[in-house]
């Protein structure tokens, strides 16, 4: 099978991820995209939310959707979550599978320091998913990189989706509807468990 691989902290997952992962199926030709809620991001502040809550969160989210599945490798080894490591894992798990590695065009920036950049293109190929009319790869980020790992980075456009984490977060700290932003299992989740009800600046995925 051709596999997406869509990593984040999904502090909580939104629509913005779902629809992502929907357009880069059909434009990548995916059987499945694989949702890997990170165990802590070595380049991002630590979620708000318990890992058992992500997790849950993208459990409910994805239940409908057949060509979806979600994975807890990253969560499974001690942090912090490295790229290179989940991709070598999976890669050892399905030797006869293929792989894409999903991320937002805003990570190319910091790609050149990610563990091992140049050998995880060698493993897999990036999909960098980006809004329409938005700039594409940072000339400076990319001129750290071989050309070999830079023509194994494509550029995929997207609809814009205007949803982030901490949009989600801010709205519950101040007792708004989440009905538009993320399905509604994960709404009521969140309510059940009263996650989220301070108040927070970060923005994770």
């Amino acid at each position: 099978m051709r596999i997406g691989i869509l990593g984040g902290t999904f502090d909580p997952i939104h629509y913005g991820h779902l629809l992502a992962a929907a357009q880069a199926r059909a434009a990548q030709q995916l059987d499945r995209v694989l949702f890997i809620p990170a165990n802590r991001s070595p380049l991002k502040p630590a979620a708000r939310a318990a890992t058992a809550h992500r997790i849950a969160m993208v459990r409910l989210a994805i239940e409908d959707c057949p060509a979806f599945c979600l994975s807890t490798i990253d969560v499974e080894r001690p942090p912090p979550s490295y790229a290179i490591d989940t991709v070598a894992a999976l890669q050892r798990a399905a030797p006869n599978d293929s792989f894409v590695f999903l991320i937002g065009a805003d990570q190319l920036a910091d790609l050149p320091h990610w563990r091992a950049p140049e050998q995880l293109l060698r493993l897999v190929p990036i999909v960098a998913l980006t809004r329409p009319g938005a700039a594409h790869a940072p000339e400076a980020a990319m001129s750290q990189l071989s050309p070999a790992a830079r023509a194994r980075i494509t550029i995929q456009e997207i609809p814009a989706v205007h949803i982030s984490a901490s949009a989600i977060r801010s709205r519950v700290a101040a007792g708004l509807a989440l009905c538009d932003f993320t399905p509604e299992p994960v709404v009521t989740y969140i309510a059940r468990h009263k996650l989220y009800t301070q108040q927070d600046d970060g923005d994770r995925a």
